[in-house]
């Protein structure tokens, strides 16, 4: 992936960088995690809101690649994965909307990296919004159902269907559902 050129202006590159924050302390929690690793995992626990979803925080700052995003698994399976793939995406794997992935789930069936619509962003990214302080990219990490079908495609096990959005829908086209209420909360 060609690196993208643009000015990083997140915590640890803006204006301030070295300033203390203001804001949760998990933001400088964050800047150490990814100043020694090159990123790090939030994993936000499902609820009676809806299920479970995690995400990446540094991978756009040191790698200039978007950071990475799961829902419907288990925090700690999505927590894993995610790293895995933020390695995939290190040694110069394709992150293009609609790349597939072979060979993380111990099922074999593959995930497939979709593009984030920016509507969705406030809603689950908050902390990287806070730690970028700027625009990037999102890719959602998409699974299969058990015989691997992915969501868009036909034959897609409809009991599965609301354990995962389609984040790369706009907000307005997505089907009503515990993903589209939670938008409602900010």
């Amino acid at each position: 992936m060609p690196p993208d050129e643009s000015e990083c202006v997140c915590v640890l590159c803006g204006p301030d960088e070295g300033v203390p924050q203001a804001g949760p302390v998990w933001t400088d929690r964050a800047a150490a995690m990814v100043r020694e690793h090159g990123w790090t995992v939030v994993a936000v626990p499902g609820d009676d809101r809806g299920p479970a979803f995690a995400y990446t925080v540094g991978l756009y700052h040191t790698l200039r690649a978007p950071e990475l995003a799961m829902f419907g698994l288990p925090p700690e399976v999505m927590h894993t994965l995610l790293n895995l793939g933020g390695g995939r995406v290190r040694d110069g794997a394709p992150v293009a909307d609609g790349t597939r992935w072979e060979g993380l789930l111990a099922s074999g069936l593959p995930l497939a990296l979709r593009h984030a619509d920016l509507g969705w962003y406030r809603a689950f990214f908050g902390q990287a919004v806070r730690f970028h302080r700027a625009a990037f990219p999102v890719r959602q990490v998409v699974w299969t159902d058990r015989v691997g079908t992915f969501p868009w495609q036909d034959g897609f096990d409809e009991a599965w269907r609301e354990r995962q959005p389609a984040l790369w829908l706009p907000p307005a086209r997505h089907p009503a559902g515990p993903w589209t209420a939670l938008l409602e909360d900010v």
